[in-house]
C-alpha cells in the first residue's frame, strides 16, 4: 500500500534495489505478498559471521537461519560492498559492468529468503540444492528483464555470462562446489531450452507458466524438469 511504498523510498537506493527484486520475483511468479526483505536485511559482517555455522564460507551474500520455540528466523546477510555497488550504480536503472555481480549476489539473496519464506510457510522442506538452483534460474530471469527494459531486447550473450562454470567461486569446499555446479548446470538447460521455445521476451506466456509451475515443484520434480523439459 501507500505506507509501504512510502516506507521503501526512505531506503537507501542499495536497499531499495533489494525490494525491487523481491517484487520482481513475486511477479514472474505470481507468489502472494511478502513482507519486505528490507525489514530482514542486515550488512554487519561481525553478526553475519556470528550466527553463520562453522562450516559455511563466509561469502558476500548468506542466509541467516536460526529456530527458538519452533519459530524459524530467517534473515539476509549483504556485504557492505554489495549494497554500496547497488547504490552507486542502481541496476534498475542500469545493469552493467559496475553492478553485474553484485547484482547477482543480491538476486541469489532475496531469492534463497523467498524460496525459505515460501517453503515455510506451506510447510514444505526445502534442500540446499533447491535453493541454489531457484537463485540461479532467478537471476536469469531478473536480469533479462531489466535488460529488455533497459535496452530493448535481451542481448545472446547473457546465458553465457550468467552460466558460466568456470566463474564458480573456487574458494568453495567440496560439497559446496558440487552443489553449486549442479544448480548452474540444471539452470542453464531448463533456460536453454526455454529461449528455443519462447525466444528471449521476459513476458512470453508460455515462460511464465512454465516458471510458475517449476516454482512449485517438488526437488524431484525440478530436477526432471530441468534435465528432459
Amino acid at each position: 500500500g501507500q505506507a509501504d511504498q512510502a516506507r521503501v523510498g526512505t531506503l537507501s537506493p542499495g536497499v531499495r534495489s533489494t525490494v525491487w527484486l523481491q517484487r520482481g520475483l513475486q511477479r514472474i511468479y505470481d507468489l502472494p505478498e511478502l513482507p519486505p526483505v528490507s525489514d530482514f536485511l542486515t550488512a554487519d559482517r561481525e553478526l553475519a559471521d556470528a550466527l553463520s555455522p562453522p562450516q559455511q564460507r563466509r561469502g558476500d551474500e548468506r542466509l541467516l537461519l536460526s529456530e527458538a520455540d519452533g519459530e524459524l528466523s530467517v534473515s539476509l546477510f549483504l556485504a557492505p560492498e554489495v549494497l554500496q555497488a547497488l547504490s552507486e550504480h542502481d541496476p534498475v536503472h542500469a545493469v552493467n559492468p559496475h553492478n553485474l555481480q553484485a547484482l547477482v549476489h543480491a538476486i541469489e539473496g532475496v531469492s534463497h529468503w523467498i524460496s525459505v519464506y515460501w517453503h515455510a510457510t506451506h510447510t514444505l522442506a526445502v534442500s540446499a540444492l533447491e535453493l541454489e538452483l531457484q537463485a540461479e534460474i532467478d537471476k536469469y530471469a531478473l536480469i533479462s528483464e531489466l535488460l529488455q527494459q533497459q535496452r530493448g531486447s535481451v542481448p545472446r550473450s547473457l546465458h553465457p555470462t550468467l552460466f558460466d562454470p568456470g566463474s564458480l567461486d573456487p574458494r568453495l569446499v567440496p560439497g559446496e562446489w558440487e552443489r553449486y555446479e549442479a544448480a548452474n548446470r540444471l539452470a542453464s538447460a531448463l533456460w536453454t531450452r526455454l529461449l528455443q521455445q519462447c525466444g528471449s521476451h521476459p513476458q512470453h506466456p508460455q515462460r511464465l507458466r512454465t516458471l510458475r509451475r517449476f516454482y512449485r515443484l517438488d526437488r524431484e520434480g525440478k530436477r526432471r524438469m530441468s534435465e528432459s523439459g
